[in-house]
């Protein structure tokens, strides 16, 4: 009985890893999209996803941002919610992030623009 139990909450577990797995993929794959209007529109010169190695330093996407004088490359967390923010701020303070959380898109983009010219001024935030 008491392998059975043990088994079932190990798949309890398992399947609520993959349902977290696929909030955070939802969440990318929407700055993604913002990303690449940012790009059509002009606003940002490129952007790259990161590799698995530099996910894991708690870097989703490199931005490439053409500014007044220079360029700048911005790494950019996504996150999808407060508790996995907080997380990412507490190791990663220096890696800007955004927390999707169901928000539409141009209000992604205007906080996308604001990591941005933040960044250009030495400033890191986190919205």
């Amino acid at each position: 009985m008491k392998e059975v139990e043990r088994l079932k909450q190990r798949e309890r577990r398992f399947r609520g890893r993959e349902i977290l797995e696929g909030i955070g993929l939802r969440s990318e794959r929407e700055v993604e999209k913002v990303l690449q209007d940012l790009k059509n529109k002009k606003k940002i010169r490129d952007f790259a996803p990161s590799n698995n190695f530099n996910d894991k330093k708690g870097k989703d996407f490199f931005i490439v941002h053409c500014g007044k004088k220079e360029y700048y490359v911005i790494p950019i967390q996504v996150k999808s919610s407060k508790t996995g923010q907080r997380i990412h701020m507490e190791k990663h303070p220096e890696v800007p992030s955004i927390r999707v959380e169901r928000k539409h898109l141009a209000i992604l983009e205007y906080q996308i623009m604001r990591i941005i010219t933040n960044f250009e001024k030495g400033r890191i935030i986190h919205v």
